[in-house]
């Protein structure tokens, strides 16, 4: 549901409020002119602290070779349980082949 229209860093976006069927709802800033979201922020369980407000803020939107046209963030800044990481990705290869039990569970 939409909650309100403002500005972030100078962009007019829209402040909408998902909910999952089950889980805990989101607020997520999404920019009005390309529909890119710009901000996710969420209640996480941390493991010994509890519940904690979790940000992502995402950048670097590019164009995927190979997709058609797909953009997507190629680094977000993350803020959880005090503090922050920024993740950054340098590559994305569609259809990249993936060799076999690469994300099987482990055999014991």
């Amino acid at each position: 549901m939409v909650l309100a229209r403002e500005t972030f860093q100078g962009r007019d976006v829209l402040r909408v409020r998902t909910v999952p069927r089950e889980g805990i709802a989101s607020t997520r800033l999404i920019a009005m002119d390309d529909g890119a979201m710009l901000t996710e922020q969420i209640l996480t369980l941390v493991p010994g602290a509890g519940l904690q407000a979790l940000e992502r803020r995402y950048a670097g939107w590019r164009e995927v070779p190979g997709t058609g046209g797909l953009t997507l963030p190629f680094s977000y800044l993350l803020r959880v349980a005090g503090g922050e990481m920024e993740v950054s990705v340098t590559h994305i290869e569609p259809n990249a082949s993936v060799e076999p039990g690469r994300y099987a569970p482990p055999k014991n």
